[in-house]
């Protein structure tokens, strides 16, 4: 038996006007999938609050994962997210850390992380986004049910969210698991173009 799902494509990866046609996609496609839970990326917490309120008379719950130095995150949007009970988590990379660490040190190489990371840019950068924050979100103890459920997890380009994945989430540690390990499936939205890969943002 098939089904056939639309999938969306926007022209400029990142563009600012991607934002409010995402969520709306996102939240059609959630209430049909019957997701209790919506990961967003945010550096600044702007697209954090966007979801937030988005979301905020719906039974979803919206959690926002924002970068392990935090710098950008604005005040103001930490403090609204706190109101309105929404969880920020702030964490390494999934697909970095050590790894990171060690090609600065040596001067280069390879590891199973950035290949990972490289293969899933080659969709888009919102693709590597929206697996990287699930796994970060489980790792959290955020997710709760891992592997047994489906979530929705929201990625984008540079200043933009442009990539939306119907995802079975799951650890780091279980990422090529053959019984619990991470399924994308579906894509609800990303780029039809990409932006060129920078291995430093990897």
């Amino acid at each position: 038996m098939a089904v056939e799902k639309k999938i969306t494509y926007f022209k400029e990866p990142g563009a600012p006007e991607n934002t409010e046609k995402l969520i709306a996609l996102v939240k059609d496609r959630a209430k049909e999938l019957g997701v209790k839970q919506i990961l967003v990326p945010s550096t600044t917490g702007t697209t954090g609050v966007k979801f937030a309120k988005a979301f905020e008379n719906e039974d979803i719950k919206v959690i926002v994962v924002t970068e392990v130095r935090g710098e950008g995150f604005e005040p103001e949007n930490m403090e609204k997210l706190e109101e309105m009970g929404i969880k920020i988590l702030t964490a390494s990379h999934a697909f970095a850390g050590l790894d990171r660490s060690y090609i600065k040190e040596v001067g280069g190489g390879i590891s199973v992380e950035r290949v990972t990371a490289m293969v899933l840019r080659r969709f888009s950068q919102g693709m590597k986004v929206a697996v990287e924050i699930s796994l970060m979100a489980v790792d959290a103890g955020l997710i709760t049910d891992a592997g047994n459920q489906e979530i929705i997890s929201i990625g984008g380009t540079s200043k933009g969210i442009d990539t939306a994945i119907a995802v079975r989430p799951t650890s780091t540690t279980r990422f090529f698991d053959k019984e619990r390990g991470v399924e994308i499936r579906e894509i609800i939205a990303m780029p039809r173009s990409k932006n060129s890969i920078d291995p430093e943002n990897i």
